[in-house]
């Protein structure tokens, strides 16, 4: 066997960290479908670790629609969010997701966006979107197992530095909606870590 993963610790951090300096409640908050693993120990600590990092004090709300499909249920929590003075939202939660997209939009929220470019989803609402890039990563691993050069016995982790992790910056939404100055900053916080000058792990 071997096996690949996508650096979600950096995705996390760099979303928390944009969406912190977009608040200007400096109170966030993620909707999950449910709590697993991978959410509990690296998507919501390292979204609210970027969010902190950016701005102190910002703190991170965590709510759970209980599946991945209900979408006014995923409304209902973003309108709940709201009252309590959130402003920046990352919704994980499959199709319950485009309810928080509405409650964002009709209340004045911004969006983070996990996974691809959900930029088109709500122009001018959601403010980032990292992608993992699943195209180039079967292109990679099929070539290597044509040329006999699968490293079995391996598991990787692969990120910004590789190239199959991406914080999205040329969509011309993101340069819209995001003002110039944070755009700069999250483009010298993107080279950091392609560099390795700032490791978040």
């Amino acid at each position: 066997i071997h096996t690949v993963c996508y650096n979600q610790y950096e995705s996390a951090y760099l979303t928390g960290y944009i969406g912190s300096l977009m608040s200007k409640t400096h109170k966030m908050g993620l909707i999950a479908a449910q709590e697993y693993p991978v959410m509990n120990n690296i998507l919501f600590p390292y979204y609210e670790k970027g969010a902190k990092a950016a701005v102190a004090g910002t703190t991170v709300d965590f709510r759970v629609v209980g599946n991945w499909y209900d979408a006014t249920k995923g409304a209902e929590l973003a309108d709940a969010l709201y009252k309590n003075k959130v402003d920046v939202i990352l919704p994980i939660c499959g199709g319950a997701a485009q309810g928080v997209i509405n409650s964002a939009v009709n209340n004045g929220m911004y969006i983070n966006w996990f996974d691809n470019n959900g930029f088109d989803r709500a122009p001018g609402t959601v403010i980032s979107s990292t992608t993992m890039e699943q195209v180039l990563m079967s292109e990679k691993v099929t070539t290597e197992f044509l040329n006999n050069q699968t490293p079995w016995g391996t598991a990787e982790m692969v990120g910004i530095k590789e190239g199959f992790v991406k914080f999205v910056d040329d969509d011309p939404n993101y340069i819209k909606t995001v003002p110039e100055n944070i755009r700069n900053i999250m483009a010298d916080l993107v080279q950091q870590i392609k560099t390795g000058a700032l490791s978040i792990e």
